[in-house]
């Protein structure tokens, strides 16, 4: 049974508005408030406490409504105490555009961004294993999901309308993403985090590269004069430094897999990488790198990813074969690489 608080502390009040809370087994939940909101931009930032009360209830959940439709919140930062973000807590905040979600949260409710319109990106973190319907739908602003876990329940719509071109960025060590049309949730993947398994050495030395602060790719420090040649990339001993890009800039060595994969074009055709087979398929010219997994599509077949290293690692016979565009025969052809197996439909 739910306990008011106010039997036992005040409310809590911040930028100008009354927040109630209630508390059930010592624990508190902040629901909606009720005042004159602030209107300066120093007083529409909101850090919510990890305790309320004199008897420091620990707060671990966000309740329904209880920021919905706070148009003047711009930033909010939620403590690591918190475990749940509820039903429509953040409803149509118009003007958020900065949200830290602690790896302490288990799940974030139905609607619980919904309309955020200033939201440019969100950080899921590896604690969350449900995401509600309706979650983060109409943040029209939103172009950047970043995904630091294994793939959560997401209920229908959670990422509908947002951002045009937004992108998710994927950890490659996790599991259960359930690609479709080579996208996760409607969204363009990029893949983040070091690859599992890699093996990383300059000139036959092993080196420990670190993930990079975006999350995107690994650095290290190499000696002077090294260059991007003598830096190579094995998984499972199998030599993979083509399909990594390599870079060094004085003593920082980084790498990053290609993803989407660049298709070279073909030697002696100049303007297409690609070769019919009369059959009304095409094979990529792609310089497959074994121990690799692979698919392909072609603007007419993003539905139908085609690849025998799709599922399985390629080998030095593994090709690339796609359906040919069939309104424009310099249609767009585009092929993917992991260290994983790719789902496909």
């Amino acid at each position: 049974m739910l306990l008011a608080v106010a039997a036992h502390a005040d409310p809590w009040t911040t930028n100008n508005v009354t927040y109630t809370y209630t508390v059930s087994d010592g624990e508190a939940s902040i629901y909606k408030g009720s005042g004159s909101a602030a209107l300066s931009t120093s007083e529409s930032v909101v850090e919510i406490p990890s305790t309320l009360g004199e008897e420091q209830y620990p707060v671990t959940s966000i309740g329904v409504d209880a920021f919905s439709c706070s148009t003047w919140l711009t930033s909010v930062t939620i403590p690591d105490s918190v475990t749940s973000i509820g039903n429509t807590a953040f409803f149509q905040c118009t003007g958020l555009t900065s949200v830290t979600i602690p790896d302490s949260v288990r799940s974030i409710g139905d609607h619980a961004f919904y309309g955020c319109t200033g939201l440019k990106s969100v950080t899921i973190p590896d604690s969350v294993t449900s995401i509600g319907p309706l979650a983060f739908c109409d943040c029209s602003g939103m172009t950047n999901v970043t995904m630091r876990g294994d793939a959560p329940s997401v209920g229908d719509w959670a990422f509908d309308y947002i951002g045009e071109g937004a992108v998710v960025h994927l950890p490659r060590a996790a599991s259960g993403y359930k690609m479709e049309n080579g996208k996760w949730q409607g969204l363009a993947v990029e893949w983040h985090g070091s690859a599992p398994g890699a093996e990383i050495a300059v000139n036959g030395e092993a080196v420990a590269f670190e993930d990079a602060e975006d999350g995107r790719r690994a650095t290290a420090t190499v000696p002077e004069g090294t260059t991007a040649e003598d830096i190579a990339v094995t998984v499972g001993g199998v030599d993979v430094s083509k399909a990594y890009a390599r870079t060094v800039e004085g003593t920082t060595a980084t790498i990053a897999l290609l993803n989407p994969y660049e298709v070279p074009k073909a030697e002696g055709t100049p303007d297409a990488p690609w070769t019919e087979d009369g059959e009304g398929n095409v094979r990529l010219n792609v310089e497959i790198v074994p121990g690799l997994y692979y698919a392909a599509a072609s603007a007419a077949s993003l539905d139908a990813l085609k690849c025998p290293g799709a599922a399985a690692p390629a080998t030095a016979e593994t090709t690339l074969v796609v359906a040919k565009p069939e309104s424009d025969a310099q249609g767009f052809y585009r092929a993917w690489v992991s260290d994983e197996a790719i789902e496909t439909e």
